[in-house]
């Protein structure tokens, strides 16, 4: 797992919210560079995308 993105196992939470029908919000934390953050933002919201579509395969 890259501890860059956390401790967080994202595909196997992401598969057990879809399985138990959870729809509701997600929130994510962003910390760093206040100068890079839209491009942590982007990449944040890139990445929570590409689970979610994976989750639901």
């Amino acid at each position: 797992m890259n501890e860059a993105f956390g401790f967080v196992d994202y595909p196997r939470l992401f598969a057990l919210l879809n399985k138990i029908g959870y729809n509701g919000y997600l929130v994510f934390e962003i910390g760093g560079d206040p100068d890079k953050m839209e491009g942590y933002l982007r990449d944040g919201k890139r990445r929570i995308e590409a689970l979610l579509k994976d989750a639901s395969d």
